[in-house]
């Protein structure tokens, strides 16, 4: 579920938790950390119900503002003791990053930036957390939800999506599906709208 700032914040979940069959372990709200009041009902109805949610890495801007940056509600999702099976940190790597003005005009229109979940990897790195226990939250974890299951994991079988971090954390390479991407700091791969 692709949640925005509204007043009813996770009450369409609860209701359809509580109204129907449908498992919870087949819903995962995402964006759960645009705002702190969001995100403390969040970490509620993960305690309460056993429904996983999922933090997105966004660039740290103004325009986020109220917004908690991810590295800051990773680590309150872990302080509030909860299973680590139920956070996911994702990116909007390529979506639209939307400004609207006090009445609700578009005033300007940015992309997510690719690097979000680097960047707060590293924070968390910096911060003192174990990668063991960051890793999972952006790989495992996330493609376990989603029930990829040639994701998340370097095991025989599974698709061959690798990062290499150099010993100060910095992207060295990054292979997806076998396929080198960047290698050695050189970008290989291209996407569509790059140069």
């Amino acid at each position: 579920f692709h949640l925005g700032d509204g007043a009813r914040g996770l009450d369409f979940v609860r209701r359809l938790r509580r109204d129907t069959e449908v498992p919870a372990r087949t819903l995962m709200p995402t964006h759960v950390n645009r705002n702190p009041d969001l995100f403390d009902e969040a970490l509620r109805l993960v305690r309460e119900d056993g429904v996983g949610v999922d933090v997105t890495a966004f660039p740290d801007d103004e325009h986020l503002a109220p917004a908690l940056s991810a590295p800051d509600a990773v680590e309150r999702f872990w302080n509030a003791g909860l299973p680590d099976a139920l956070l996911t940190l994702t990116s909007d790597a390529g979506g639209s990053l939307p400004t609207f003005d006090a009445t609700g005009n578009l005033v300007k229109m940015g992309v997510a930036a690719p690097d979000a979940l680097l960047a707060t990897l590293q924070t968390l790195l910096r911060r003192g957390h174990p990668l063991e226990r960051i890793l999972p939250t952006m790989t495992a974890t996330p493609a376990a939800r989603l029930r990829l299951h040639a994701k998340g994991r370097i095991a025989a079988g599974y698709d061959a999506d690798l990062v290499v971090l150099d010993d100060d954390d910095a992207l060295v390479s990054t292979m997806a599906r076998g396929r080198w991407h960047v290698l050695d700091g050189q970008q290989i791969v291209r996407g569509t709208f790059e140069h």
